[in-house]
């Protein structure tokens, strides 16, 4: 239930290369506690908000009088609705995004296909620039030193 999510997430931040092992976790949990908290919430949600609608509506009725009437009507049909309910939204959010997702993908890939990629060539001789323009930079710096 939390290994999935976590491995998830931190092989998403092994995505960025100057990151250590230990900030990747601390990624990975940060999501996956926002990730769990989401899901107590929709739990919460399910369980109490159908309760909500038949909670006495007695004006002579305290606070702890409906805390109690829901304590006492909490049972775990209940419980089963609030699962199937947190899954109905991540069901529903997941699709969202599939859809969202499977439309760019479909868009892109053939363009990229078309565009094609620089030739091998010219990304040598940008990559031969930046450096000679690395090392003219580390002349410069090793003239300021000499100079001290």
């Amino acid at each position: 239930f939390l290994i999935n999510p976590f491995l998830f997430f931190y092989y998403e931040e092994k995505e960025e290369e100057d990151q250590t092992a230990a900030k990747r976790i601390c990624g990975a949990i940060k999501w996956t506690t926002g990730l769990l908290i989401f899901l107590i919430i929709l739990l919460v949600l399910g369980i109490f908000v159908p309760q909500l609608a038949t909670l006495p509506t007695d004006n002579s009725t305290s606070e702890w009088d409906n805390v109690k009437y829901l304590i006492n009507h909490f049972d775990s049909s209940r419980l089963q609705d609030s699962i199937s309910f947190a899954i109905f939204t991540l069901s529903i959010i997941g699709f969202f995004l599939l859809t969202i997702y499977t439309g760019y993908g479909s868009i892109a890939f053939p363009l990229t296909l078309i565009r094609g990629k620089r030739s091998a060539r010219l990304q040598q001789e940008t990559i031969e620039e930046q450096r000679a323009a690395i090392q003219s930079q580390i002349q410069i710096i090793k003239k300021r030193v000499n100079y001290l």
